[in-house]
C-alpha cells in the first residue's frame, strides 16, 4: 500500500503556499501616515474645489480611494486609500457638497477622541442651580475629582 492522498491537507498546503508567496495576500487597514493637512491637499490636488460630485468620486476612485455617501449626497466620507505600494491607508477627510453639486469644502471625517486623565478644569461660572448635574453646587460649578 502506498501514501494516501489527503485532499484536505493538500487544499490547506495550497492556500498557504499561496498567502506564503504574496499571491493571495491580505493587505490590512493601517491609518494614513499622513496628517489631515496632507490627506487633503492630496485630495484637492486630484479633485479640486468646484468639481462635480461625481467627477470627484470618479477620480478618487481611479486613484484607488474607496468612500460612501452620508445620509444624503451632500457629504462623501473617503474611507480607504489603495496605494500604489499595495498598502491601504484609512484617511480622515470628508468632502462636502452645494444643491448645485459642486465641492466645496473638505473638514475631517471623524472627531479626534480619547481619554483625559489629568485634573478636570472648572470655571466660577454661575450655572443653572436646578440642573440635576449642579444641583447641590448653590449655582456655581465645582470641581470633579
Amino acid at each position: 500500500m502506498g501514501p494516501r492522498f489527503n485532499a484536505g491537507m493538500f487544499a490547506i498546503f495550497v492556500v498557504g503556499w499561496l498567502f506564503s508567496a504574496g499571491c493571495v495576500g491580505l493587505h490590512t487597514i493601517q491609518p494614513s501616515p499622513w496628517t489631515y493637512s496632507q490627506q487633503h491637499e492630496a485630495i484637492l490636488e486630484m479633485a479640486p474645489f468646484g468639481t462635480s460630485r461625481e467627477d470627484v468620486v470618479d477620480r478618487l476612485t481611479k486613484a484607488g480611494i474607496e468612500g460612501n455617501y452620508g445620509i444624503s449626497k451632500s457629504i462623501y466620507y473617503c474611507d480607504i486609500w489603495d496605494r500604489p505600494d499595495g498598502a491601504r491607508w484609512h484617511l480622515n477627510v470628508a468632502l462636502y457638497f452645494d444643491e448645485a453639486g459642486s465641492l466645496y469644502d473638505i473638514r475631517p471625517g471623524q472627531a479626534d477622541t480619547g481619554s483625559y486623565e489629568g485634573e478636570m478644569m472648572t470655571t466660577d461660572v454661575p450655572v443653572d442651580p436646578n440642573s440635576p448635574v449642579y444641583g447641590s453646587t448653590g449655582g456655581r460649578a465645582q470641581r470633579v475629582r
